[in-house]
């Protein structure tokens, strides 16, 4: 018995033979427009940051970067997405790292250990790169008010004993002292501040043999040693412009008065 529906599909396959070629070939090309993942800079990043600081202040940045090119290499946003950070740091679409709003006050001598992730943003391509914060004990403003001190007590010294060495061997102990703080904050300023002590005894042996005035000497030190130590507290460790400002005097006066009162 043949059925309603063989005429139909005889219809409608003679209509399309009549349109159509007999044989028909159909390509598909596909590109890959998004070939590369996103990579850190570094595989490991390591920041300083010291025990008390204010809520939100700024800790470091990471960065990453994507072959591709165009809208495709755009970088989406950053991530924490694991470790012990116990959620007090927050990271922008930009990569930098900032503490909580809700958190000020950090262990001391504790070790964060971050978990990162670049994401584009039309698909989820995403490579690791593991960060740490360490969290520093060591009061800035102790060892920076010490060394005033005994620059002072070592000034007023050298005037009731006429003796010409002491003035600069306070000088001496208040590098001593950056040179201590240093170290605690960055290996580049500890190696930078070391040129600076080991230049600063080769040009005193100077001044003592050729009896060169001490004006250069201030000049050198306070130029050299203040300012860059000085920004690179305001900068790295979040420091207000207020308080970079009492540490650049601080330490200019100790070295001024070293000499004045000389």
């Amino acid at each position: 018995m043949k059925h309603p529906y063989d005429d139909m599909a005889a219809f409608y396959k003679a209509s399309f033979m009549s349109y159509c070629p007999a044989n028909l070939l159909l390509t598909l090309s596909i590109n890959r427009i998004n070939r590369y993942a996103p990579v850190f800079t570094q595989d490991n990043y390591l920041f300083i940051t010291r025990r008390n600081v204010s809520a939100g202040s700024f800790i470091g940045q990471v960065s990453a970067f994507d072959q591709d090119i165009g809208r495709n290499g755009r970088i989406h946003r950053y991530r924490i997405y694991g470790g012990n950070d116990e959620k007090k740091f927050l990271i922008d679409e930009h990569g930098m790292i900032t503490t909580d709003v809700s958190t000020n006050v950090f262990p001391a001598d504790r070790i964060y250990t971050l978990n990162l992730e670049s994401v584009y943003i039309y698909q989820s391509i995403s490579v690791c790169s593991y960060l740490s914060i360490s969290v520093s004990s060591l009061s800035i403003y102790l060892s920076i008010y010490l060394s005033i001190y005994l620059s002072i007590y070592l000034s007023h010294l050298s005037i009731s004993i006429s003796f010409s060495v002491f003035p600069f061997l306070s000088i001496y102990l208040s590098l001593s002292f950056c040179l201590y703080l240093s170290f605690y904050l960055s290996q580049f300023v500890h190696i930078y501040l070391s040129i600076n002590v080991i230049s600063f005894i080769f040009i005193y042996l100077i001044i003592l043999n050729k009896e060169v005035t001490a004006i250069y000497l201030s000049i050198y030190l306070s130029i050299s040693v203040c300012s860059y130590l000085s920004i690179y507290l305001s900068i790295y460790l979040s420091i207000s412009v207020c308080s970079y400002l009492s540490i650049y005097l601080s330490i200019y006066l100790s070295i001024y008065l070293s000499i004045y009162l000389s």
